[in-house]
């Protein structure tokens, strides 16, 4: 008997907007709390200021904590649609709903 082929499904792994958001705030964070504070005179000095933040950070973790109640976020999203709307640098119209 003849066998057709073998399909092997494979999922990339998403990340879901919630992890993105956590890691654009980490990312925000070290830019505010060391990077802009420094005043460095090589990408070495860079790299080791950025690196004795991740390992201060590892050894002193803070977890994220999401503040924003379920009530707040369709406000500020239809905000932004309203922002969006009015602009004119943007061709395309969006709805809040």
């Amino acid at each position: 008997m003849v066998q057709g082929p073998s399909l092997v499904s494979s999922a990339l792994y998403s990340p879901s907007a919630s992890w993105l958001n956590q890691v654009e705030r980490w990312f925000a964070r070290i830019t505010e709390e060391r990077i802009r504070r420094g005043a460095f005179l090589s990408v070495k000095e860079l790299e080791k200021a950025i690196m004795d933040y991740v390992h201060h950070n590892n050894r002193n973790p803070k977890p994220f904590v999401w503040t924003a109640s379920a009530d707040l976020i369709p406000g500020k999203v239809q905000a932004v649609c309203e922002c969006i709307n009015q602009s004119t640098h943007y061709p395309i119209k969006f709805s809040g709903t």
